[in-house]
């Protein structure tokens, strides 16, 4: 199977604000305990963090160290665009709070396919705020989610998911979807 990089947002893990309760509905995790977290989610190899809530000059080094102990790589650095008022009318940036998954099942997996068709080698990042749901449990299904997929493209191929999009046959597309993406019992 083709190795992939797997990364999550490291705050997702924690505790975050939402427009009801702008203290967050959960404890505050520190950033250690989350960092072990994230290492403990197979697949994940990647951490993405928020200027200015992760890392800033002063903890750039301590952060570096703590992602090498848990055999962690940095996949990015988010600029902080949405907790400051500057930010109130939008940037080129936004977030997918849903738990990769939960809906459109069959968008995501034409999305990995494409991804695929096209080349793209990098990061598979799990962006996404789990305001009031367990951060961890959300962040960890998001990502066993897409590995299922990349599982079910490997195994069905490429060439015979590109035959059916060719085909645009709607009663084709959804026997597809009961008979590869949905659970069988």
């Amino acid at each position: 199977m083709k190795k992939r990089d797997y990364s999550i947002i490291l705050g997702n893990l924690g505790n975050t604000c939402d427009r009801f309760l702008s203290s967050g509905y959960k404890e505050p995790l520190d950033k250690r305990k989350m960092i072990e977290q994230a290492a403990s989610i197979e697949g994940v190899t990647g951490i993405e963090l928020v200027g200015t809530w992760d890392i800033d000059d002063q903890s750039v080094g301590r952060m570096q160290a703590a992602l090498r102990e848990h055999n962690l790589a940095c996949a990015s650095i988010i600029p902080d665009l949405f907790a400051q008022k500057r930010w109130g009318r939008g940037a080129l940036a936004s977030a997918d709070d849903m738990i990769v998954g939960a809906i459109r099942l069959p968008e995501y997996f034409e999305m990995l396919y494409w991804m695929e068709r096209t080349g793209y080698a990098g990061w598979f990042s799990m962006d996404q705020y789990p305001y009031r749901e367990d951060g961890y449990g959300a962040i960890r299904a998001s990502v066993l989610f897409v590995q299922k997929m990349h599982a079910l493209l490997d195994q069905i191929g490429l060439d015979a998911v590109g035959e059916l999009l060719r085909r645009r046959d709607p009663v084709a597309t959804a026997d597809f979807v009961r008979n590869h993406l949905l659970a069988r019992t």
